[in-house]
């Protein structure tokens, strides 16, 4: 629903929205022990935005004299967390609450939604999601996420082009020659119904939905498929799918096939002497990010050949990963 002001045992949350001029319309609170009225209006993608929290009598955070901090991020799909400015346990100054008066604080956004967050042209915001909380974490404005509805009209999404998989390619990515590459993503659930649209999102295009790189659909085989051309050998790139619907929303993905991924929230962990020269995780982008690479690979060299696979639609596979057993934490310790 979309709401501008609500009110609840908990908490009541203004939104203040900014205009084309410098006026903003400010919502009064409504008289103790009333219902108020849900208005039917939602912040605009790219405008700027002025979240006020006011903290009701029961709320965790009514005298609560301290610094106050939103843990905020753009939410799509089925509710993933993105672009989020601060891991929950970071104070940055971004994140920062102003106080107002005495149990009221606001966070503006600023100069727009879009750029605040640092949500690349093209891609649709639709939805954020906020936590007020305070500087250690312990205390919250209200217990529940709240999430508010955005207005952004500037993705339409193009019409299917249907055309059957190229000849020899399979789900994943598909290394053609050294500067093309075909990739190939299954979407059909148990009831043969799909996404609405399916777009890659990468290196190539600064991450923006661009209808050039529209995925075209093949019913039979239940995938999208893209073929990217003119690429450098000696060149990693790093790529998502942008896949959704109307009603549903969009979320992106990684190749589930992909051999090399990034990862904004754990990269940070691994050492160069684990993985020397780890490229950095790209911005205009959120979430797991697949990586691949045209260079020719070298065959694997199997030394074992005497036994046989009676049935590789019916076998057990057994994973264990070394790096969990080192002192370390890699695969050199083990």
């Amino acid at each position: 629903m979309n709401n501008k002001t609500i009110f609840n045992w908990w908490f009541l949350l203004l939104l203040f929205l900014s205009s084309c001029s410098e006026d903003r319309e400010i919502l009064m609170p409504p008289p103790p022990g009333s219902q108020p009225p849900v208005e039917e209006d939602i912040l605009e993608a790219n405008k700027e935005a002025t979240i006020v929290f006011k903290a009701s009598t029961t709320s965790a955070l009514y005298s609560y004299t301290g610094d106050v901090y939103a843990h905020i991020g753009v939410v799509e799909g089925e509710g993933e967390w993105l672009f989020v400015p601060a891991d929950w346990s970071e104070n940055i100054d971004k994140c920062k609450m102003k106080k107002e008066a005495d149990n009221t604080w606001s966070i503006t956004l600023s100069p727009s939604i879009r750029e605040w967050f640092g949500v690349s042209e093209g891609i649709p915001i639709q939805k954020i999601g906020v936590v007020i909380r305070s500087a250690d974490g312990t205390k919250k404005g209200f217990e529940d996420d709240f999430f508010i509805p955005v207005n952004d009209d500037t993705f339409t999404p193009g019409e299917i082009s249907n055309a059957p998989l190229p000849a020899g390619t399979v789900e994943g990515i598909n290394i053609i020659n050294s500067t093309t590459v075909t990739f190939v993503l299954y979407d059909k659930d148990k009831n043969g119904t799909h996404k609405e649209y399916a777009y890659l999102i990468g290196d190539f295009n600064d991450w923006k939905i661009v209808d050039a790189y529209q995925m075209k659909r093949h019913d039979a085989a239940g995938c999208w498929w893209y073929t990217l051309t003119e690429l450098d050998y000696q060149k990693e790139y790093a790529f998502q799918y942008y896949i959704g619907s109307k009603a549903d929303g969009a979320i992106r993905l990684a190749d589930a096939y992909a051999e090399k991924i990034l990862d904004s929230s754990n990269d940070k962990y691994i050492s160069a002497f684990t993985y020397p020269n780890l490229r950095a995780y790209p911005s205009g982008t959120a979430g797991i990010v697949s990586v691949f690479q045209t260079v020719p690979q070298a065959d694997e060299n199997i030394t074992m050949t005497s036994f046989t696979i009676e049935d590789p639609n019916n076998m057990i596979i057994y994973e264990l990963l070394f790096r969990d057993f080192s002192a370390s934490g890699d695969i050199q310790g083990a």
